[in-house]
């Protein structure tokens, strides 16, 4: 597993990543979250340990996250994405493919409110989205590239 504690000395990491499937939970995320407030690149797919109690601590700990893979985190719900608007406003990439429970649209409005900066938005396997919410996606971020 992931060490849970990160030496204090890395507070200037800007990018990390995750090998698919790997064991990255809650205690990683927390430590990032900790020591890490430069991080702008994140990738956490199909990292199933990962929970809403991680993510939202994540969020509250790394506002300058713009890039996210949150792809195939099959245990997250919308909560984490909301957090994940309210606390990382600088977002402009998110692939949330895969993620039925974590993508609603209540969910993407509050994104795309608060995360103006969104340029790709990866929805991939995300059925449950609305015309509707895509529409308020499109009309709140002018220049985002929605996939689906």
């Amino acid at each position: 597993t992931y060490p849970p504690h990160l030496p204090p000395s890395l507070p200037t990491l800007r990018a990390a990543c995750s090998w698919a499937r790997c064991n990255v939970g809650d205690a990683a995320l927390a430590a990032l979250a900790r020591h890490c407030h430069s991080l702008s690149t994140l990738s956490l797919a199909y990292c199933e340990a990962v929970t809403d109690d991680g993510m939202c601590t994540l969020a509250q700990g790394c506002a300058s996250l713009c890039s996210l893979d949150l792809s195939g985190c099959s245990r997250l719900t919308e909560t984490s994405l909301i957090e994940i608007a309210h606390g990382c406003p600088k977002l402009q990439s998110l692939d949330v493919g895969s993620c039925k429970s974590l993508v609603t649209d209540k969910a993407l409005v509050v994104l795309a409110a608060k995360c103006s900066s969104l340029r790709s938005l990866n929805l991939r396997f995300c059925e449950q989205v609305t015309d509707a919410a895509l529409a308020a996606v499109h009309d709140l971020c002018a220049h985002v590239q929605v996939r689906r």
